[in-house]
């Protein structure tokens, strides 16, 4: 099955580098319809013939990736062009090359994937979490818990409101700013260590579960989707691997409801006065409900517009992965005179239309095109190969390897939104969370002694 699998995958492959090559350089609907439905039949054969877990990374990929590349030239361009960000100029005549070269990332991505044999021994060092005990659960609860009393002190759902009602955007203090990342961070080091401690000890803090899930509903109803959307995935996929198979019959009917809620709250975010009821007449289609990924497709067709009448920028666009290190960025934008609107595509994608990043609004990236416009084509097929490739390793060696486990969990909790960002954005998130455990190690080691 496996060799069925991994030939039927080249082929696919194939298929997708002939696509691109041949792509109408213009919008042709025939040829955008073709690749989604070529992309639905792919993924139906990899979940069905290697039985994959829906509730999984690839599971919540496959459905991101799909609104962020596929569906807006097919249900949106024709009748409903200038659809939210859609309304700021853009290249239309590269929207078929562009879904094409999506359609060709995701098909090393998969091809990666099948390249790691699950069945495989890895001979790892086991580092399983040895000294997660109960009170270092505990601690990190309390902490938790702290954080976010302070949080609520000192005004921060306060900020998150202003900022989406008024238009605020920018003016959330700083150490505001640093809290918020601070409890998203130790939510999900917190769900990484009860899940492990649950492998090792069959130890459940349900309370504590609760209690994450009260304090992602709070940011939720305040307006903030995207921190507590990454903890819940956390806390949705971790408890299907390790304690107990999501009935998915249960999980269509609360991600339908799911999905429903939070794109109502990202309307009534900007306008409290909104009803249910005006929702329901706002939401013209179903895909409505997601327009924040839809509209990614944008920037998949900018980066790449640009990547092909002006030169690939070669790295200069993901410098702002050097981020992690203190005083780096700004010695990059000293040192060798880089703006900061080259420091990621993100930045550069608003400097593009804006002719600046300093404004309220920015639109944002896509993973796809974020790769294109530094290394062109060749990149994308290597980086999303290699992306596959560790994705698979690091989710077949979570039970042998914390640091696996943690690299895994980091990229479950991404799931959704690395399609809109940077797939170098997560190596930050790698080095603090290692960083993190490595140092807890060296901590309890000493402490044992």
């Amino acid at each position: 099955m496996r060799e069925f699998a991994l030939l039927l995958k080249f082929a696919f492959l194939l298929l997708s580098v002939l696509l691109v090559f041949f792509s109408p350089r213009c919008f042709s609907y025939e040829f955008c319809a073709c690749i989604l439905f070529l992309y639905l039949i792919e993924n139906l054969l990899y979940f069905t013939c290697y039985k994959e877990d829906v509730v999984s990374f690839h599971g919540v990929f496959f459905l991101s990736f799909l609104f962020a590349n596929f569906i807006y030239p097919v249900f949106y361009y024709v009748d409903n062009t200038y659809v939210s960000l859609f309304r700021f100029e853009f290249d239309e005549s590269v929207i078929s090359y562009a879904t094409s070269v999506a359609f060709c990332a995701y098909n090393c991505y998969l091809l990666g994937v099948l390249s790691v044999d699950r069945k495989m021994a890895f001979k790892l060092k086991s580092c399983n979490a040895r000294f997660v005990t109960c009170s270092f659960i505990d601690a990190l609860f309390y902490l938790i818990l702290l954080l976010f009393f302070c949080y609520t002190f000192l005004g921060g759902f306060d900020y998150i409101e202003d900022t989406y009602e008024n238009d605020n955007f920018g003016s959330t203090p700083f150490y505001i700013r640093i809290m918020v990342m601070s409890l998203r961070y130790l939510m999900l080091i917190f769900l990484m260590y009860m899940f492990q401690m649950y492998k090792n000890k069959h130890v459940l803090r349900k309370k504590y579960i609760y209690t994450i899930v009260a304090v992602c509903m709070c940011f939720i109803l305040a307006g903030n989707r995207g921190m507590p959307l990454g903890v819940l995935l956390l806390l949705l996929i971790g408890f299907n691997d390790c304690i107990r198979k999501i009935n998915l019959s249960w999980l269509f009917a609360f991600g339908v409801i799911g999905v429903v809620l939070l794109s109502f709250f990202s309307y009534f975010r900007y306008d409290s006065s909104i009803s249910f009821l005006d929702f329901s007449d706002i939401i013209e289609s179903p895909f409505d409900l997601f327009l924040d990924l839809i509209i990614n497709n944008r920037n998949l067709y900018s980066l790449i517009s640009y990547a092909e009448h002006n030169g690939y920028t070669y790295f200069s666009t993901q410098l702002g992965i050097f981020s992690f290190i203190p005083f780096a960025q700004s010695f990059i934008v000293n040192v060798f005179d880089v703006g900061l609107h080259n420091l990621t595509s993100a930045d550069f994608n608003s400097y593009l239309t804006f002719g600046s990043v300093a404004g309220e609004l920015g639109l944002g990236t896509n993973m796809v095109s974020d790769i294109y416009l530094s290394f062109g084509l060749i990149g994308v097929v290597v980086i999303f190969y290699l992306f596959g490739i560790y994705l698979q390793y690091c989710k077949s060696n979570s039970i042998n390897s914390i640091y696996c486990f943690i690299a895994y969990s980091v990229m479950v909790s991404d799931s959704v939104f690395i399609v809109r960002g940077s797939v170098f954005e997560i190596v930050k998130l790698l080095i603090w969370f290692s960083t993190f455990e490595k140092l807890r190690q060296i901590v309890c080691s000493y402490v044992k002694k």
